[in-house]
């Protein structure tokens, strides 16, 4: 009889039933960990604990854990026993999950981030098995509404489109004089021309005062000035844009700039994420990466990313 081995909760780089991916960096274990339950076939009851999970973590593309069976309970011990001789070896996860938190890397469709709720011993491995999706509210979903949300996921033929648009916050909005944005974010043009009308507002307003010179206005200009280089050297703008920004008011720059995100912020995020630009060059370079890589890649340098699939897609 065998010794039992960790069994692999996920890997990232099988894709399973539902058509996606389960990037492994963004499972939260938050939840999972005080109380790591073993169920028998996802059935949420206290018959079928059957043990719990211990010796959890992460290695790479892999989530990891090693069973300990109740030998208290006749069921348990049986499967365990069925565990040692080597005829079950798979378990599946159940997950928290958002399909928001679906994105599209490459030609793969990944959950970037999700919560684990339970892992069950099943006949077949996790990820070829349909694994479980749980709602906030910890309700299982049926296949029917899961396969429904998916087919709302946008697919990407237009990434050049996606990727000029952009993410604000409620403060952003209010400045720009904006109500509310779209789900899929507020184009970059639309942005601009925001902005470029507050600047002529601005610069309206500067004519009226023309000639008027003070230390005091030097000195606002040269802290204006530091704050619009630390943006470009902090990727919020382009020194394209940098111009418009200048004929703003310092106050109505900052409210405008420190609610874009950064263009490297992601990198603080992703652990082991090397996707340097020198590094991927062609369609064949990018299918090399694993999925984390991928996702930095996608995220940290959207032009060459754009590029890529304008390309060859």
């Amino acid at each position: 009889m065998s010794e039992i081995k960790r069994f692999v909760a996920n890997d990232q780089r099988v894709k399973n039933s539902y058509g996606f991916y389960v990037l492994t960096s963004g499972i939260s274990l938050v939840r999972f960990e005080p109380n790591p339950v073993m169920l028998d076939g996802h059935q949420l009851d206290n018959k079928s604990v059957i043990g719990k999970w211990t010796d959890i973590g992460k290695e790479g593309d892999l989530l990891l854990m090693l069973p300990e069976f109740d030998q208290e309970d006749a069921n348990a011990t049986a499967i365990g026993g069925k565990v040692k001789r080597g005829y079950i070896k798979g378990c599946s996860m159940g997950i928290i999950w958002n399909p928001d938190d679906l994105e599209w890397i490459g030609d793969k469709l990944v959950l970037t981030k999700c919560e684990l709720y339970e892992v069950s011993i099943v006949a077949v491995p996790s990820n070829m098995n349909a694994i479980h999706l749980y709602n906030s509210k910890l309700e299982l979903q049926s296949d029917e509404l899961v396969k429904t949300q998916l087919s709302l996921v946008p697919n990407e033929l237009n990434i050049e489109d996606k990727m000029n648009k952009v993410q604000l916050s409620v403060a952003v909005l209010t400045a720009l004089g904006m109500t509310e944005a779209p789900k899929e974010g507020v184009d970059v043009a639309v942005i601009e021309a925001k902005v470029l009308g507050l600047s002529n507002q601005v610069a309206a307003l500067s004519a009226e005062n023309a000639g008027y010179k003070s230390a005091q206005e030097a000195n606002a200009l040269a802290e204006k000035t530091a704050y619009l280089d630390k943006a470009v050297s902090d990727g919020k703008i382009t020194t394209e844009q940098k111009p418009n920004f200048e004929k703003l008011e310092l106050s109505m720059a900052k409210s405008i700039i420190e609610g874009l995100p950064s263009k490297q912020s992601l990198s603080h995020q992703i652990s082991n994420a090397g996707a340097g630009k020198s590094e991927v060059k062609t369609m064949d370079d990018f299918q090399k990466l694993d999925l984390t890589a991928q996702l930095a890649f996608k995220q940290e340098q959207p032009e060459a990313y754009n590029k890529l699939f304008t390309v060859n897609g």
